[in-house]
């Protein structure tokens, strides 16, 4: 089992940070359905940026890093 864990920051000149934060994260739970490799994925928004610098957290799993390769060379993860 291989975790892939990142950290997002949104930039903090958005218009409308809170909407972009809704939108990235609703397209990162899409690539669930789009990206076979992906045994689970987790995502969450920060509540308290106070505590940490980032704004959204991704937690997905693969079965090996063959499938971790294949998620990032995957057309529907270039396109977020």
């Amino acid at each position: 089992m291989v975790k892939h864990i990142v950290l997002f920051k949104i930039k903090d000149n958005v218009a409308d940070k809170e909407q972009e934060t809704d939108n990235f994260s609703i397209a990162i739970r899409k690539l669930l359905g789009k990206i076979p490799s992906i045994q689970t994925l987790e995502v969450a928004q920060n509540i308290n940026p106070n505590s940490l610098p980032h704004d959204i957290i991704l937690i997905a799993e693969f079965n090996n890093s063959e499938g971790l390769n294949s998620y990032t060379q995957h057309s529907a993860y270039s396109e977020i």
